[in-house]
């Protein structure tokens, strides 16, 4: 329960000091008010909850579990006005209230009647920072037994004299009665005269003043002004009398005021106990105990000296003594624990189970790297530890204390950890490498048979009549190789060797362009909802991509709502402040756009959601999806720079958030050219690749229009051929990847013969040792395979025309 609230100031290092300074202070008053042995209660306006009290008001009465609840539980309807009355005229006034020996009803358990108590009651004001008063603190003791005793004692003096005397004569301790003005022994019992050594006639001769030891004297005569002037119902001291035979007498002194009439105190009755025997006796243990302590020092000095937590117990799990490592490790010098409960500092009941176990059987316990929380700390987070607990058995073979011992292994654990995330992570990298590049190396072969699969369809459809039956059967082909390369292109995504034309975009108006397709290709069951957000910032991306992400990630969020539903759209800039994983990759930290599509499907499991980029992964039915569409939109998003982040549970639908790069240079949008019918040409064009039906194929289609086409199969033969020619040679059009020597390496040695040749690149797939921006910002053109007749026709003559 926290008292008073303070926070540090951030911009000074004095105010985080004195914070914790006042943190500390704030532990040790809230240990006193837990502790004292005077009943506290804060209560909380206007409902007087309690929102804090102490054991003694547990006790007074009688009841625990009182936290949050109104304070008449405890008090009985008939007085709640009166009580309701007091406290709030405390809080507006903000005045103390103060009552003597107050009589108050308690309920001190449901179902029972009330009980009398007569309390000594303080409430005082409790001021909020801001000014306003909402609490009130209540403090007192409980006189009840006293002022019971002083009305038994009245009703004895006033009624039954000759009962008080008899037990009066009889007490096994001594009791003495004084009047109050003049100190006069009224009456004194034997039991008194023998604890001191004189008669009764002696001692009606004598004062207390005599028979006090002088250096107790100050002492006894500040309690009794204290108790005279009414500032104390009764006061009890330990003091020493001197014997009649000069021998030291220690007693435990009650001095209690005894009324007759009015409202002062007649009489004072001491009622005196013979301790000296215990004394004698805690004298003798004092000096045990110091010389057990001064073995402890000598233990100490050993033990404070190791990096071992070490400690000393109790069987009811209070601290003996801790060495200064185990003090260290809280923040707090060794002598802070004495006394203290170790599961009150430490909440563990699974520990605690531990501790007992140990007791009952007297078996020690040993555990390797177990967690430990700090529930008073949370911003310590968990730590582990080695610790033993071993008993420290008495004569009899019982358990009388236990020693406790630990050693952090906190940093070896989160090694481990570590270690064992980077290497899963390792792992899934790995294995996303190589499927990868599987999926690339399958994608270029494969756009080498589609490209010759195309240019052969389209040449025979420029011979053939549309109306003669072949025709519809080459348009089949023709259609089945498109859809085959588009197939490719998942692929070459996944392995993050699309070849791509980034340029620099508006997210909100690309996506915003795409939201009627989308609709129509959802279906009218479920809605979809755009939501972007305002002033976001640019990137640079191929808008095919977009375009490819959004449709795969929408057509996944409508099979996983699978009937009514909506997917909602969102956009926005984020800044990653440090490194992280996701999926097994590492973010770098940086400025990113993002935007999400957000399902209220039936959601995934962990185990689906660490396959879901994995190429040909499918939670659908059998022919209902090839399992690329994810494995392409997470190969397009790395491959420009940019993460995924993937929430979803089952039952509560998902959102997947794709993160790209803050491009912040400005650049100029150009149009791509009408695919209009390029016109024939006359010059003269090297022609390198490696797959001969594919080089037999652009060499038929370049003679075709007009060109004179050098064929080579390979670099090595290039190379000759270019020396031999006599002519000038216009343009080196090659393949990127050949098992010789790559094109650009090719192109290099072909310009050193040939300076004002041009270079068209083709491939399947873009290399790792390749790189389109390089090729592309040195005035080279690429097309990318596979390619339909206009489409080679046209690059090639743009490739020649351009300056």
């Amino acid at each position: 329960m926290t008292i008073l609230r303070d926070g540090p100031d951030p911009a000074s290092a004095m105010s985080v000091h004195n914070h914790s300074l006042q943190l500390e202070r704030l532990k040790l008053f809230e240990e006193a008010f837990r502790s004292s042995p005077s009943f506290m209660h804060i209560l909380r306006g206007p409902d007087l909850v309690f929102e804090f009290v102490n054991e003694a008001y547990c006790r007074l009465v009688g009841r625990h579990n009182l936290i949050g609840k109104p304070a008449f539980e405890v008090i009985p309807e008939a007085i709640q006005s009166g009580y309701r009355d007091k406290i709030t005229h405390v809080m507006a006034m903000r005045e103390p209230f103060v009552g003597h020996e107050m009589p108050i009803m308690l309920i001190r358990s449901e179902g029972a009647p009330p009980e009398e108590r007569y309390i000594d009651l303080t409430y005082l004001p409790l001021i909020d920072p801001d000014g306003a008063c909402t609490r009130v603190l209540g403090s007192g003791t409980d006189v009840t037994e006293h002022v019971l005793a002083r009305r038994r004692a009245e009703d004895a003096l006033q009624n039954s004299n000759k009962y008080f005397r008899k037990l009066f004569e009889q007490d096994a301790v001594g009791i003495a009665l004084t009047r109050t003005g003049d100190g006069q022994l009224v009456a004194i019992n034997q039991k008194y005269c023998s604890i001191v050594g004189y008669t009764q006639q002696e001692m009606r001769m004598r004062s207390f003043k005599s028979i006090t030891h002088p250096e107790d004297l100050k002492k006894d005569l500040d309690n009794m002004r204290l108790l005279v002037e009414g500032h104390v119902p009764k006061f009890t001291i330990e003091k020493r009398y001197i014997h009649q035979n000069g021998s030291i007498v220690w007693v435990n002194l009650t001095v209690v005021p005894m009324w007759s009439t009015g409202e002062t105190a007649d009489f004072h009755l001491a009622v005196v106990e013979d301790i000296t025997e215990r004394k004698r006796a805690e004298r003798a243990l004092r000096q045990s105990e110091k010389r057990l302590a001064e073995v402890n020092v000598i233990l100490s000095a050993v033990l404070d000296h190791t990096y071992v937590l070490a400690a000393y117990l109790d069987t009811q799990f209070n601290f003996i003594w801790v060495n200064r490592a185990y003090a260290e490790t809280d923040d707090h010098e060794p002598g802070f624990f004495a006394g203290k409960n170790h599961f009150k500092l430490y909440p563990h009941p699974e520990n605690q189970a531990i501790f007992q176990r140990v007791v009952d059987t007297g078996e020690p316990y040993f555990a390797l790297a177990r967690p430990f929380e700090y529930p008073e700390h949370p911003e310590r987070g968990t730590k582990f530890w080695d610790w033993g607990l071993i008993p420290v058995k008495e004569s009899d073979g019982t358990v009388g204390s236990l020693v406790l011992t630990l050693t952090e292994v906190t940093e070896r654990i989160r090694a481990d950890q570590e270690k064992a995330k980077i290497q899963e992570q390792l792992t899934q990298s790995q294995k996303m490498e190589s499927t990868g590049r599987l999926a690339g190396g399958i994608a270029h072969d494969f756009n080498n048979m589609l490209g010759v699969i195309l240019g052969r369809a389209e040449m025979a459809l420029q011979t053939v009549p549309p109306d003669q039956p072949v025709f519809e059967d080459l348009s089949e082909i023709q259609k089945a190789a498109k859809r085959s390369s588009d197939l490719t292109q998942q692929l070459l995504a996944f392995a993050r060797r699309q070849t791509v034309a980034p340029r620099v975009l508006d997210l909100n108006a690309t996506i915003a362009g795409m939201i009627r397709m989308l609709e129509r290709m959802i279906g009218e069951n479920i809605s979809i909802q755009w939501k972007p957000v305002h002033n976001l910032w640019p990137v640079k991306v191929d808008p095919s991509q977009v375009d490819q992400i959004i449709v795969n990630l929408c057509v996944n969020a409508r099979d996983a709502i699978g009937g009514l539903g909506q997917i909602t759209i969102t956009t926005g800039n984020t800044t990653i402040g440090e490194a992280r994983s996701s999926f097994g990759e590492e973010v770098v930290p940086g400025e990113y756009v993002w935007f999400a599509v957000e399902d209220n499907g039936h959601g995934m499991d962990k185990e689906v959601l660490d396959h879901i980029f994995e190429p040909f992964f499918t939670t659908k039915a059998v022919g209902v999806g090839t399992g690329l569409g994810l494995s392409m939109v997470y190969g397009a998003v790395q491959q420009n720079k940019g993460f995924i982040e993937v929430n979803s549970e089952v039952g509560q639908g998902t959102v997947v958030r794709v993160h790209l790069p803050h491009h912040r240079e400005v650049e100029a949008h150009v149009e791509p050219a009408e695919d209009n019918e390029p016109q024939h040409g006359s010059q003269t064009i090297l022609l390198v690749e490696d797959e001969q039906s594919i080089l037999t194929m652009i060499e038929k289609v370049l003679k075709n229009r007009g060109y004179t086409v050098l064929a080579a199969s390979g670099p090595t033969e290039a190379i000759q051929i270019a020396k031999e020619h006599s002519r000038s040679i216009h343009l080196l059009l090659t393949d990127l990847i050949m098992p010789e020597m790559n094109g650009r390496n090719l192109s290099a040695v072909i310009q050193a013969i040939y300076p004002e040749i041009k270079c068209l690149f083709m491939s399947g797939y873009t290399a790792d040792i390749i790189n389109q921006d390089d090729i592309l910002s040195a005035g080279h053109g690429f097309i990318q395979k596979p390619f339909s007749v206009k489409t080679l026709a046209r690059t090639v003559a743009e490739v020649l025309a351009a300056k």
